[in-house]
Protein backbone atom coordinates (compact mmCIF):
# COMPACT_ATOMS: atom_id res chain seq x y z
CA UNK A 1 0.00 0.00 0.00
CA UNK A 2 1.38 3.36 -1.03
CA UNK A 3 0.53 6.33 0.88
CA UNK A 4 1.27 9.98 -0.31
CA UNK A 5 1.31 12.18 3.13
CA UNK A 6 2.47 15.70 2.87
CA UNK A 7 3.61 17.40 6.04
CA UNK A 8 3.56 21.56 6.23
CA UNK A 9 4.10 23.26 9.45
CA UNK A 10 4.28 21.67 12.68
CA UNK A 11 0.76 21.21 12.72
CA UNK A 12 -1.97 20.51 10.15
CA UNK A 13 -5.78 19.86 10.76
CA UNK A 14 -7.27 18.65 7.31
CA UNK A 15 -9.80 16.07 8.74
CA UNK A 16 -12.73 16.55 7.15
CA UNK A 17 -14.73 13.25 6.56
CA UNK A 18 -15.51 11.68 9.74
CA UNK A 19 -19.21 11.00 10.73
CA UNK A 20 -18.60 9.85 14.49
CA UNK A 21 -15.49 10.49 15.90
CA UNK A 22 -13.81 7.89 18.45
CA UNK A 23 -14.13 8.82 21.87
CA UNK A 24 -12.90 7.77 25.08
CA UNK A 25 -15.47 7.58 28.23
CA UNK A 26 -14.97 7.69 32.00
CA UNK A 27 -17.37 5.06 33.57
CA UNK A 28 -17.56 4.49 37.16
CA UNK A 29 -19.45 1.83 38.38
CA UNK A 30 -20.04 -0.44 41.84
CA UNK A 31 -20.63 -4.18 42.72
CA UNK A 32 -21.14 -5.82 46.18
CA UNK A 33 -21.50 -9.43 47.49
CA UNK A 34 -22.63 -10.39 51.27
CA UNK A 35 -20.43 -13.15 52.70
CA UNK A 36 -21.28 -15.31 55.40
CA UNK A 37 -18.94 -15.88 58.06
CA UNK A 38 -21.15 -19.13 58.68
CA UNK A 39 -20.46 -20.60 55.46
CA UNK A 40 -16.88 -20.45 55.72
CA UNK A 41 -15.90 -17.87 52.70
CA UNK A 42 -13.32 -15.85 52.45
CA UNK A 43 -12.58 -12.78 51.42
CA UNK A 44 -10.77 -13.30 48.74
CA UNK A 45 -13.39 -15.18 46.84
CA UNK A 46 -15.97 -12.17 48.29
CA UNK A 47 -13.52 -9.26 46.21
CA UNK A 48 -13.63 -11.59 43.27
CA UNK A 49 -17.41 -11.32 43.13
CA UNK A 50 -18.00 -7.92 44.07
CA UNK A 51 -15.75 -6.74 41.29
CA UNK A 52 -17.50 -8.92 38.45
CA UNK A 53 -20.68 -7.42 39.69
CA UNK A 54 -18.83 -4.05 39.56
CA UNK A 55 -17.75 -4.69 36.21
CA UNK A 56 -21.19 -6.45 34.80
CA UNK A 57 -22.77 -2.67 35.98
CA UNK A 58 -19.79 -1.20 34.05
CA UNK A 59 -20.65 -2.88 30.75
CA UNK A 60 -24.33 -2.18 31.01
CA UNK A 61 -23.34 1.25 31.05
CA UNK A 62 -20.84 0.71 28.35
CA UNK A 63 -23.58 -0.25 26.28
CA UNK A 64 -25.57 2.51 26.05
CA UNK A 65 -22.44 4.18 24.66
CA UNK A 66 -22.04 1.04 22.20
CA UNK A 67 -25.85 1.54 21.04
CA UNK A 68 -25.92 5.05 20.17
CA UNK A 69 -22.66 4.67 18.55
CA UNK A 70 -24.02 2.13 16.41
CA UNK A 71 -27.35 3.98 15.77
CA UNK A 72 -25.70 7.02 14.31
CA UNK A 73 -24.30 4.39 11.89
CA UNK A 74 -27.46 3.61 10.88
CA UNK A 75 -26.93 0.40 12.40
CA UNK A 76 -29.24 -1.29 14.77
CA UNK A 77 -27.71 -4.25 17.46
CA UNK A 78 -29.61 -6.69 19.21
CA UNK A 79 -29.15 -5.94 22.94
CA UNK A 80 -26.53 -9.43 23.59
CA UNK A 81 -24.39 -8.23 21.01
CA UNK A 82 -24.22 -4.19 22.49
CA UNK A 83 -23.76 -6.36 26.07
CA UNK A 84 -20.64 -8.57 24.50
CA UNK A 85 -19.33 -5.61 22.41
CA UNK A 86 -19.46 -3.40 25.30
CA UNK A 87 -17.32 -5.85 27.26
CA UNK A 88 -15.10 -6.66 25.15
CA UNK A 89 -14.00 -2.67 24.68
CA UNK A 90 -14.03 -1.87 28.19
CA UNK A 91 -11.12 -1.46 29.89
CA UNK A 92 -10.82 -1.73 34.36
CA UNK A 93 -8.50 0.89 35.07
CA UNK A 94 -8.79 0.68 38.91
CA UNK A 95 -10.68 -1.14 41.64
CA UNK A 96 -11.68 -0.28 45.25
CA UNK A 97 -12.74 -2.17 48.04
CA UNK A 98 -14.95 -0.85 51.38
CA UNK A 99 -16.21 -3.46 53.64
CA UNK A 100 -19.55 -2.79 55.96
CA UNK A 101 -19.95 -5.30 58.90
CA UNK A 102 -23.38 -6.50 60.08
CA UNK A 103 -24.74 -5.93 63.37
CA UNK A 104 -24.72 -9.10 64.54
CA UNK A 105 -21.14 -9.79 63.02
CA UNK A 106 -22.29 -12.81 60.79
CA UNK A 107 -22.10 -10.97 57.23
CA UNK A 108 -19.72 -8.89 56.09
CA UNK A 109 -20.85 -6.83 52.50
CA UNK A 110 -17.49 -6.30 50.26
CA UNK A 111 -18.29 -3.20 48.00
CA UNK A 112 -16.04 -2.92 45.13
CA UNK A 113 -15.79 0.57 43.15
CA UNK A 114 -14.36 0.47 39.59
CA UNK A 115 -13.23 3.34 37.76
CA UNK A 116 -12.78 1.97 33.84
CA UNK A 117 -13.58 3.28 30.16
CA UNK A 118 -14.68 2.37 27.02
CA UNK A 119 -13.07 3.65 23.44
CA UNK A 120 -15.96 3.51 20.80
CA UNK A 121 -13.50 4.13 18.33
CA UNK A 122 -12.46 0.05 19.18
CA UNK A 123 -15.98 -0.91 17.81
CA UNK A 124 -15.80 -2.49 14.46
CA UNK A 125 -19.25 -2.56 13.04
CA UNK A 126 -17.74 -4.08 9.65
CA UNK A 127 -16.29 -7.27 12.03
CA UNK A 128 -19.61 -7.72 13.60
CA UNK A 129 -21.31 -7.63 9.85
CA UNK A 130 -19.35 -10.22 8.64
CA UNK A 131 -19.14 -12.23 11.60
CA UNK A 132 -23.23 -12.31 12.03
CA UNK A 133 -23.41 -13.23 8.36
CA UNK A 134 -21.15 -15.87 8.40
CA UNK A 135 -22.71 -17.48 11.40
CA UNK A 136 -26.10 -17.16 9.73
CA UNK A 137 -24.58 -19.53 7.03
CA UNK A 138 -23.09 -21.92 9.33
CA UNK A 139 -26.41 -21.83 11.14
CA UNK A 140 -28.22 -22.52 7.50
CA UNK A 141 -25.84 -25.35 6.77
CA UNK A 142 -26.28 -27.13 9.98
CA UNK A 143 -29.95 -26.95 9.30
CA UNK A 144 -29.61 -28.27 6.13
CA UNK A 145 -27.12 -31.04 7.21
CA UNK A 146 -29.78 -31.81 9.92
CA UNK A 147 -32.50 -31.86 7.17
CA UNK A 148 -30.32 -34.13 4.84
CA UNK A 149 -29.92 -36.67 7.58
CA UNK A 150 -33.65 -37.42 7.96
CA UNK A 151 -34.16 -38.16 4.32
CA UNK A 152 -33.93 -41.39 2.64
CA UNK A 153 -30.01 -42.56 2.13
CA UNK A 154 -30.00 -42.10 -2.00
CA UNK A 155 -26.59 -41.11 -3.72
CA UNK A 156 -27.98 -37.90 -4.52
CA UNK A 157 -28.91 -37.00 -0.76
CA UNK A 158 -25.38 -38.34 0.37
CA UNK A 159 -23.68 -35.73 -2.36
CA UNK A 160 -25.72 -32.87 -0.51
CA UNK A 161 -24.90 -33.70 2.28
CA UNK A 162 -21.42 -34.33 1.78
CA UNK A 163 -21.24 -30.86 0.05
CA UNK A 164 -22.76 -29.15 2.93
CA UNK A 165 -20.67 -30.52 5.46
CA UNK A 166 -17.63 -29.76 3.40
CA UNK A 167 -18.85 -25.85 2.69
CA UNK A 168 -19.80 -25.77 6.81
CA UNK A 169 -16.16 -26.47 7.71
CA UNK A 170 -14.85 -24.08 5.42
CA UNK A 171 -17.10 -21.44 6.76
CA UNK A 172 -15.74 -22.61 10.44
CA UNK A 173 -11.81 -22.16 9.42
CA UNK A 174 -12.89 -18.49 8.40
CA UNK A 175 -13.41 -18.11 12.30
CA UNK A 176 -10.84 -19.43 13.46
CA UNK A 177 -7.69 -16.96 14.44
CA UNK A 178 -5.34 -20.03 13.13
CA UNK A 179 -5.84 -22.36 9.68
CA UNK A 180 -4.55 -25.79 9.37
CA UNK A 181 -3.89 -24.71 5.21
CA UNK A 182 -3.04 -28.22 4.41
CA UNK A 183 -6.45 -29.28 5.81
CA UNK A 184 -8.25 -26.65 4.27
CA UNK A 185 -7.14 -27.17 0.92
CA UNK A 186 -7.90 -30.89 1.46
CA UNK A 187 -11.39 -29.95 2.56
CA UNK A 188 -11.53 -27.94 -0.54
CA UNK A 189 -10.68 -30.37 -2.56
CA UNK A 190 -13.23 -32.76 -1.63
CA UNK A 191 -15.60 -30.52 -1.82
CA UNK A 192 -14.53 -29.13 -5.76
CA UNK A 193 -14.40 -32.94 -6.47
CA UNK A 194 -18.45 -33.29 -5.27
CA UNK A 195 -19.33 -29.97 -6.81
CA UNK A 196 -16.82 -28.87 -9.87
CA UNK A 197 -18.61 -25.02 -9.49
CA UNK A 198 -18.45 -24.71 -5.96
CA UNK A 199 -17.67 -20.82 -5.06
CA UNK A 200 -16.58 -21.75 -1.24
CA UNK A 201 -14.02 -24.36 -2.95
CA UNK A 202 -12.47 -21.43 -5.10
CA UNK A 203 -12.37 -19.07 -2.47
CA UNK A 204 -10.80 -21.61 -0.10
CA UNK A 205 -8.73 -22.48 -2.75
CA UNK A 206 -7.33 -18.89 -3.43
CA UNK A 207 -6.49 -18.31 0.31
CA UNK A 208 -4.47 -21.32 0.04
CA UNK A 209 -2.47 -19.93 -3.27
CA UNK A 210 -2.34 -16.30 -1.40
CA UNK A 211 -0.82 -17.82 1.92
CA UNK A 212 1.96 -19.37 -0.71
CA UNK A 213 2.49 -16.11 -2.41
CA UNK A 214 1.56 -17.84 -6.25
CA UNK A 215 -0.67 -14.72 -7.17
CA UNK A 216 -1.34 -16.45 -10.90
CA UNK A 217 -3.29 -18.92 -9.04
CA UNK A 218 -4.71 -16.79 -6.75
CA UNK A 219 -6.49 -14.39 -9.79
CA UNK A 220 -7.33 -17.71 -11.57
CA UNK A 221 -9.40 -18.73 -8.58
CA UNK A 222 -10.73 -15.26 -7.99
CA UNK A 223 -12.09 -15.49 -11.35
CA UNK A 224 -13.64 -18.96 -10.72
CA UNK A 225 -15.10 -17.37 -7.73
CA UNK A 226 -16.78 -14.94 -9.57
CA UNK A 227 -18.16 -16.94 -12.17
CA UNK A 228 -19.81 -19.50 -9.37
CA UNK A 229 -20.66 -16.79 -6.63
CA UNK A 230 -24.56 -16.06 -5.74
CA UNK A 231 -23.60 -13.27 -2.63
CA UNK A 232 -22.50 -9.89 -3.24
CA UNK A 233 -19.77 -11.00 -0.58
CA UNK A 234 -18.00 -13.12 -1.75
CA UNK A 235 -17.80 -11.12 -5.51
CA UNK A 236 -16.97 -8.26 -3.16
CA UNK A 237 -13.77 -10.12 -1.73
CA UNK A 238 -13.16 -12.03 -5.17
CA UNK A 239 -13.00 -8.33 -7.14
CA UNK A 240 -11.00 -6.31 -4.07
CA UNK A 241 -8.32 -9.56 -4.42
CA UNK A 242 -8.03 -9.23 -8.08
CA UNK A 243 -7.98 -5.44 -7.76
CA UNK A 244 -5.11 -5.70 -5.78
CA UNK A 245 -3.11 -8.04 -7.38
CA UNK A 246 -3.64 -6.52 -10.80
CA UNK A 247 -2.39 -3.11 -9.17
CA UNK A 248 0.36 -4.31 -6.84
CA UNK A 249 1.62 -7.67 -8.26
CA UNK A 250 0.68 -7.21 -12.25
CA UNK A 251 1.23 -3.48 -12.45
CA UNK A 252 -1.91 -3.25 -14.64
CA UNK A 253 -3.46 -0.14 -12.98
CA UNK A 254 -5.79 -0.03 -15.75
CA UNK A 255 -7.27 -3.64 -15.24
CA UNK A 256 -7.38 -3.13 -11.10
CA UNK A 257 -9.56 0.06 -11.64
CA UNK A 258 -11.99 -2.04 -13.17
CA UNK A 259 -12.43 -4.42 -10.94
CA UNK A 260 -12.72 -2.33 -7.87
CA UNK A 261 -14.45 0.04 -9.56
CA UNK A 262 -17.19 -3.13 -10.21
CA UNK A 263 -16.25 -3.96 -6.33
CA UNK A 264 -17.09 -0.49 -4.87
CA UNK A 265 -20.62 -0.77 -7.24
CA UNK A 266 -21.68 -3.78 -5.47
CA UNK A 267 -20.47 -2.58 -1.94
CA UNK A 268 -22.89 0.50 -2.53
CA UNK A 269 -25.92 -1.84 -3.50
CA UNK A 270 -25.24 -4.45 -0.16
CA UNK A 271 -24.40 -1.38 2.32
CA UNK A 272 -25.53 1.61 3.20
CA UNK A 273 -23.39 4.54 2.82
CA UNK A 274 -23.26 5.57 6.30
CA UNK A 275 -22.06 1.84 6.90
CA UNK A 276 -19.06 2.28 4.31
CA UNK A 277 -18.03 5.63 5.88
CA UNK A 278 -18.09 3.37 9.29
CA UNK A 279 -16.28 0.80 7.90
CA UNK A 280 -13.77 3.13 5.98
CA UNK A 281 -13.14 5.88 8.41
CA UNK A 282 -14.71 4.49 11.69
CA UNK A 283 -11.63 4.08 13.28
CA UNK A 284 -8.91 6.20 13.97
CA UNK A 285 -5.71 4.74 11.78
CA UNK A 286 -2.25 6.30 11.86
CA UNK A 287 1.52 5.87 10.98
CA UNK A 288 3.88 4.41 13.76
CA UNK A 289 7.62 5.62 13.98
CA UNK A 290 8.44 2.29 11.32
CA UNK A 291 6.14 3.98 8.71
CA UNK A 292 3.50 1.59 8.98
CA UNK A 293 -0.11 1.91 8.77
CA UNK A 294 -1.87 0.59 12.55
CA UNK A 295 -5.45 0.37 13.63
CA UNK A 296 -8.36 -1.60 12.70
CA UNK A 297 -9.02 -3.16 9.17
CA UNK A 298 -11.57 -4.47 7.23
CA UNK A 299 -12.16 -5.44 3.91
CA UNK A 300 -14.38 -2.42 2.55
CA UNK A 301 -11.76 -0.44 4.33
CA UNK A 302 -9.10 -1.73 1.97
CA UNK A 303 -11.35 -1.65 -1.11
CA UNK A 304 -11.62 1.77 -0.47
CA UNK A 305 -7.98 2.16 0.56
CA UNK A 306 -6.79 0.92 -2.87
CA UNK A 307 -9.37 2.87 -5.27
CA UNK A 308 -7.39 5.91 -3.75
CA UNK A 309 -4.02 4.39 -4.57
CA UNK A 310 -5.21 3.01 -7.87
CA UNK A 311 -6.44 7.25 -8.46
CA UNK A 312 -3.96 8.16 -6.58
CA UNK A 313 -5.74 10.34 -4.42
CA UNK A 314 -4.22 11.30 -0.60
CA UNK A 315 -6.12 11.30 2.04
CA UNK A 316 -7.08 13.59 4.63
CA UNK A 317 -5.30 13.28 8.20
CA UNK A 318 -4.04 15.19 10.84
CA UNK A 319 -0.45 15.49 12.02
CA UNK A 320 1.96 16.91 14.83
CA UNK A 321 5.16 17.40 14.88
CA UNK A 322 6.75 18.79 18.67
CA UNK A 323 10.11 20.57 18.19
CA UNK A 324 11.93 21.37 21.80
CA UNK A 325 14.90 23.14 20.60
CA UNK A 326 16.43 20.54 18.07
CA UNK A 327 15.08 17.57 19.62
CA UNK A 328 12.10 15.97 18.03
CA UNK A 329 9.69 15.20 20.73
CA UNK A 330 6.65 13.67 18.96
CA UNK A 331 6.29 13.34 14.94
CA UNK A 332 2.56 11.63 14.19
CA UNK A 333 0.70 11.43 11.32
CA UNK A 334 -3.49 10.26 12.60
CA UNK A 335 -7.00 9.94 11.72
CA UNK A 336 -6.42 9.05 8.27
CA UNK A 337 -9.39 9.01 6.37
CA UNK A 338 -10.62 8.28 2.40
CA UNK A 339 -12.82 9.09 0.41
CA UNK A 340 -15.96 7.44 -0.01
CA UNK A 341 -18.03 8.89 -2.61
CA UNK A 342 -16.30 7.29 -5.54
Amino acid sequence: MRLKIFLIGLLLTVCQMQLVRAEVIPIEAEGSYILSIDFAENIPMAKEYALEKARQAAVEQAGIYVESHSEMQDFKLLKDKVTVIAGAILEVLKDDYRFNHSDDGKTIEVICTIKARVDTGKINLKDIVDREQLLETIQEKDRLIAELMNREQTDANQRLFMIAKYERALDVFNLESKIDWNELMSTAQKLNALDSQNSTAFRATALYYRNNEDMRTVAAYCEKVLAASKTPLLSIEALSQLGDIYFNEFNDKATARKYIDRAIALAKKTYSRSEIEEFVNGADIEINKDGRLTGRTNSIRELYVLKSDIEDVTPTFEAITVLEGLTLIEDKIYNIKYRTDW
